[in-house]
């Protein structure tokens, strides 16, 4: 994936180099009623081009920063869940010894018993 992104870059690289040499006219640029000198029409495109490439970065960023953000939640809440898990574990561990302890030793089942009174 990250040869055809430093390709798809380097071809768009290459047409806005050849696109700028073949454009070195003069123009004069307005922006909400206020006028600049004459600029190259190339230095204006690469400009621009810097301008869309740095407005894509933001749009990047701003993904990698919520994905950093939800990967915390995540975890956090994965983190939450196990120690539950713990407590829970050692929950019924407890129970389970206190269950062992109220029966008492353990008694063969009565089909044993009738079986051993009626052998003697």
């Amino acid at each position: 994936m990250r040869i055809v992104v430093a390709v798809l870059i380097l071809v768009v690289a290459i047409a806005l180099t050849v696109f700028s040499v073949e454009n070195t006219q003069r123009v004069q640029l307005s922006f909400l009623g206020v006028r600049s000198e004459t600029f190259p029409l190339s230095l204006v495109i690469v400009l621009s081009a810097i301008g869309g490439f740095l407005l894509m970065g933001l749009f990047w960023l701003q993904d990698v920063i919520r994905r950093g953000l939800r990967f915390r939640s995540e975890a956090k809440a994965r983190s939450n869940a196990e120690k539950k898990v713990l407590d829970l574990e050692i929950q019924v561990a407890k129970l389970t010894e206190e269950n062992n302890t109220l029966k008492g030793p353990a008694q063969p089942p009565l089909k044993e018993q009738q079986a051993g009174t009626t052998q003697r």
